[in-house]
């Protein structure tokens, strides 16, 4: 489906049967304008088929399409109630810096993603001992975040072969992106890969971090998202089915022994892909 097409074609059509010429302001249109007409139903199924991105682009310019979108996340909301944490979602929200990317701002639209706090808890080391401060160090950041028990952050400070997995996942059913999110300044080297886990079935889903966007961040919060190849344009897509008892491990490995200086992790962020 062509939704620039089908948009602006009902428009067109529209305001040569209103005589108007006017292009300074549209209204949305509905699918009623379109010919040959296909019943709603139809319309569902086209709907249903398309991308968040899509989805989101035509909720904004179609009657009929807003109506599904507002019912798709009226329903993803009430399902995902159950995993999320509503004080996680808050926090994970602060402090950000503005970004321009189109695929990192995707996630900040209202009930499509789910945050993972990154706690003493929920973190198990690898290879490194969490309790030196040398290497590790949980921090707060009241001035961006807040004040609550999930401004706390977790800092590297110096550490070799940085290794660290957050288990035992649960989400609502569908297909995400991953975003860490992350602040410097720092001293990176090397790849860092993320290896998700699932334990059913049993399979690896393998993606990297840019070294290059680590090594340009600043005291501020960024979105850092993992792409599914070295080429870094394409965003690693995991699909997760909470009916098959399937539960994530969702490893970090800057595998060649390099060391790392200054990271600093809050949350993951699973966000619905496109």
């Amino acid at each position: 489906l062509q939704l620039n097409t089908f948009i602006e074609g009902a428009r067109r059509k529209r305001d040569i049967m209103n005589e108007s010429t006017s292009d300074s302001t549209y209204e949305k249109v509905s699918i009623l304008e379109i010919k040959p007409y296909l019943p709603r139903e139809i319309w569902q199924i086209v709907f249903d088929v398309m991308s968040i991105r899509d989805k989101l682009f035509s909720s904004k310019h179609v009657i009929e399409f807003e109506e599904f979108y507002s019912q798709l996340l009226k329903n993803y909301e009430k399902y995902a109630a159950n995993f999320r944490d509503q004080e996680v979602e808050r926090c994970a929200l602060l402090g950000l810096k503005k970004q321009s990317d189109d695929s990192v701002n995707l996630i900040n639209v209202p009930n499509i993603a789910l945050s993972i706090y990154l706690s003493n808890n929920s973190v198990t080391w690898l290879d490194v001992d969490k309790t030196s401060h040398r290497y590790v160090t949980f921090e707060t950041d009241d001035e961006k975040i807040g004040i609550s028990e999930h401004s706390t952050y977790l800092k590297v400070n110096n550490v070799c072969w940085l290794n660290f997995v957050v288990s035992k996942i649960l989400l609502p059913t569908g297909q995400y992106n991953i975003f860490y999110k992350i602040k410097g300044p720092c001293n990176v080297a090397n790849e860092y890969k993320i290896r998700v886990k699932h334990i059913s079935p049993r399979q690896d889903d393998v993606g990297y971090i840019d070294v290059k966007q680590l090594k340009s961040l600043d005291s501020t919060w960024e979105w850092v998202p993992v792409y599914k190849d070295h080429n870094f344009k394409e965003l690693l897509k995991v699909c997760y089915n909470y009916e098959n008892n399937d539960a994530l491990h969702v490893e970090l490995f800057n595998q060649n022994g390099y060391w790392t200086r200054g990271l600093s992790f809050h949350v993951i962020r699973f966000a619905l892909a496109e």
